[in-house]
């Protein structure tokens, strides 16, 4: 049998079972990332340490520690720490659960955009695209945002306001659209791409009747987005810090220098390394379906358009003004839109290419095969403190000893306070928790014993440099233990013996 006669035969089938794998794919890497069990970083031991401290009423009101999740997020975090206890695993819970609710409800949704033969590209993005797979383990609000904007178009797709009578459009819409902005910030701008896409055919058909309950159920959600912003959002937003932090990540509206188009061109390559690798071949290429899928729906369903598009236009335009900012994981929950947009291109491409379909569908699978060993070949490295401290127990260390970096402060109060295991750091409680604007040098002028630094995160070679070169006015070093992001430094008083038989390494 001519194999090609075979394939096109059972094309159906065998585009189902692909489909099917990916989805088994992208399940199977969450799940395994889930069940390595990473260390918490600095964010999410801040977070734990916000659920421990107040109650559900508390937390309604703006985060401590430099923090922000929505109350919904919030409280089911609390609920799953009161069940379940307030261990790694049971408080990635919820994160995991929406990574592969995402998988299963993408293709629904893809679907109404594009053919079967064209969406396992933006799903095998989906499934191996390392910035979803380690969200789906983390314990920040960014993969339920991702999911519940997901969740939102696949509403907006299956109820058809033609089909639904007023009252019980604006009565699902209302439930809807006031839990997901309760639950996810940036669902205002899914919400705001569903207006466009149930108020475009009214307006298109002057239909003005049925624009009433779409008008109705927006002004509902902007009432609750001006409630939750005044009540909640705005306190941490406007915050000094924040905004320094965000402040790479924001766009200029008018660029009137060739770094200032080279910056705003830099964070386009940057959503597009991340929906699908971090080559040449793969950020043109992408960036030419998306361009292609953007023309390909204004000719030939704009109110799919205006679903999948406007969210996207809405955050480049909050992002020139500096009211949003574009890092990665913040819009994370964009990426869906961006996905689907890049898979109707893609079709589209397979359309138009009679003979040249095997070279577009060559361009696919080189940039999904390539996304995925790029992210295996080189995974997000863990915080591991656990191993730092470990380190120093074996050496005999104590809590008095101890000098913690203030980037490592929050995931060594998490491991020596509120973890259900934090007995086995005992011997490390009561350690010196420093500030980022501490010297160094000063604390360390007085101390006559053994000290032990530890940082984990990351040490930029600057901040290496001050704090080694800080010590070393008064202390040498006689040991290092480094492992992932976590390093620790073991000190001596200048002058005195080393009697530890090891050497810095």
């Amino acid at each position: 049998m001519n194999p090609m006669a075979f394939l096109f035969r059972e094309k159906e089938r065998l585009l189902r079972l692909l489909i099917g794998g990916i989805v088994v794919l992208g399940i199977g890497l969450r799940l395994l990332m889930y069940f390595q069990n990473r260390n918490l970083i600095i964010d999410e031991a801040n977070i734990v340490r916000n659920l421990a401290e107040r109650g559900f009423g508390g937390l309604l009101h703006p985060l401590s520690y430099e923090q922000y999740a929505p109350p919904v997020f919030l409280w089911i975090e609390k609920g799953l720490s009161l069940m379940l206890g307030l261990s790694e695993k049971a408080l990635r819970l919820y994160p995991l659960l929406c990574g592969i609710g995402s998988m299963l409800l993408f293709p629904a949704v893809a679907r109404k955009f594009m053919r079967q033969e064209a969406l396992w590209l933006p799903l095998a993005y989906l499934a191996c695209g390392y910035i979803y797979v380690r969200y789906s383990s983390e314990l920040k609000q960014y993969m339920p945002d991702l999911f519940i904007a997901l969740l939102l178009l696949w509403l907006a797709l299956r109820w058809d306001r033609t089909r639904l009578s007023g009252p019980r459009f604006l009565l699902y819409w209302a439930l809807a659209g006031s839990v997901a902005i309760w639950s996810s910030m940036p669902s205002v701008f899914i919400l705001a791409g569903i207006v466009g896409y149930y108020a475009w055919p009214a307006l298109r058909d002057r239909r003005h009747g049925a624009l009433l309950p779409v008008l109705l159920v927006t002004v509902l959600w902007l009432g609750q987005f001006l409630l939750y912003y005044f009540s909640i959002l705005k306190a941490q937003i406007g915050s000094s810090y924040l905004q320094n932090y965000h402040q790479p990540y924001f766009l200029y509206a008018l660029p009137k220098s060739l770094a200032e188009w080279q910056h705003n061109w830099n964070r386009l390559e940057d959503i597009l390394s991340n929906i699908g690798g971090w080559n040449a071949v793969a950020t043109l290429s992408n960036l030419f379906f998306f361009l292609v899928g953007v023309f390909q729906l204004f000719r030939k369903n704009f109110c799919l358009l205006l679903l999948a598009g406007l969210p996207i236009l809405l955050v480049l335009l909050a992002a020139c003004l500096h009211q949003f900012s574009l890092i990665d994981r913040v819009i994370l929950f964009m990426m869906p839109c961006w996905l689907l947009l890049t898979g109707v291109g893609f079709d589209a491409c397979l359309r138009w290419s009679k003979r040249g379909w095997v070279l577009v569908v060559f361009i696919g699978m080189f940039n999904g095969s390539a996304y995925l060993a790029e992210r295996m070949l080189h995974p997000y490295p863990p915080d591991a403190i656990t191993r730092g401290m470990n380190w120093i127990q074996e050496r005999g260390g104590s809590g008095p000893e101890l000098f913690v970096h203030h980037a490592s402060v929050p995931a060594y109060i998490y491991y020596t306070q509120l973890k259900p295991d934090k007995a086995r750091y005992t011997s490390l409680f009561g350690a010196h928790l420093l500030r980022w604007d501490d010297d160094y040098a000063q604390i360390t002028s007085g101390i006559n014993d053994t000290a032990y630094f530890l940082f984990t995160g990351g040490f930029p070679e600057a901040e290496r440099t001050l704090r080694t070169t800080q010590i070393g006015k008064n202390m040498r070093q006689v040991a290092y233990y480094s492992f992932a992001l976590c390093s620790v430094y073991q000190f001596v008083p200048k002058g005195s013996i080393d009697t530890s038989g090891n050497t810095p390494n």
